[in-house]
């Protein structure tokens, strides 16, 4: 069956309508707070060149009746409902969008920091973590710890402390320059921690035993501006005289240093 010119014209005006509504559609996501002024002018742009086209090439009325019932079909399948329902999908979705780009900036803001601080605690006195680790390991070679002075000095570095302190204060409160103490060798906790009911912590191994320790000094004292012997003494021991504490304590220190 042929179609006539006014079939043609209707049929490309339909299909124009058809390829702007779903344009605009796809455009929502960037501009969707002007969707629907956009949509009503599209209806009445369209609405016009329609029945422009009837009155030029359709010789009678029952043409134009035709045409508008035809236009009605094509613009009643965008309601308003949908079209609004089109716009809030759209804009949930940007908006879970933004919020996935803002937890990926925030991760990599993370990361950034997380990497900072590494890169600037890495080395004390010029020295990494595992050279450190090495002189420590020299006064730990006859206790349980041996082998763990590269631990010591990692999670002390993280804490931006000084390592040759945390293991001195270590090695003179638990004995582990030789064998170390029962609650070292049994439960692997080397500050004498306890726990909310009082009694000692058991840890899972040394490098959590070592963890913990150097988490409660750095907590306790070294946040607080107590980062040398001297400085820390008084509130460890609960002496108002520490200078022995201070003296063995400094000792460590020293031989950890030329080891």
């Amino acid at each position: 069956m042929k179609l006539n010119k006014i079939e043609i014209t209707i049929g490309s005006a339909m299909a124009f309508i058809v390829i702007l509504v779903t344009l605009i559609v796809i455009n929502t996501k960037q501009n969707n707070v002007k969707y629907s002024n956009k949509l009503s002018s599209l209806k009445e742009e369209a609405v016009k060149m329609s029945n422009s086209v009837a009155l030029a090439d359709t010789p009678n009325n029952t043409s134009n009746v035709n045409v508008a019932m035809q236009q009605e079909q094509v613009l009643g399948s965008v309601k308003e409902g949908d079209a609004k329902e089109l716009a809030e999908e759209e804009q949930a979705k940007v908006k879970e969008d933004e919020k996935q780009k803002q937890q990926e900036i925030a991760k990599e803001e993370k990361n950034k920091t997380t990497k900072k601080a590494t890169s600037s605690t890495s080395n004390y006195k010029g020295l990494s973590a595992s050279e450190i680790g090495r002189k420590i390991d020299t006064l730990l070679k006859k206790s349980t710890l041996k082998g763990k002075g590269t631990v010591f000095a990692e999670k002390a570095l993280a804490l931006n402390m000084d390592p040759y302190l945390a293991a001195s204060v270590m090695l003179h409160e638990t004995g582990c320059a030789w064998k170390c103490s029962n609650l070292v060798r049994t439960k692997y906790n080397l500050g004498g921690l306890k726990g909310s009911n009082g009694s000692y912590k058991k840890f899972s191994s040394l490098e959590k035993g070592i963890e913990g320790y150097i988490n409660i000094l750095y907590k306790n004292y070294y946040s607080k501006g107590l980062t040398t012997p001297e400085k820390m003494a008084r509130k460890y021991t609960g002496q108002k005289n520490p200078s022995t504490w201070i003296s063995k304590v400094r000792s460590y220190m020293k031989k950890i240093e030329k080891a």
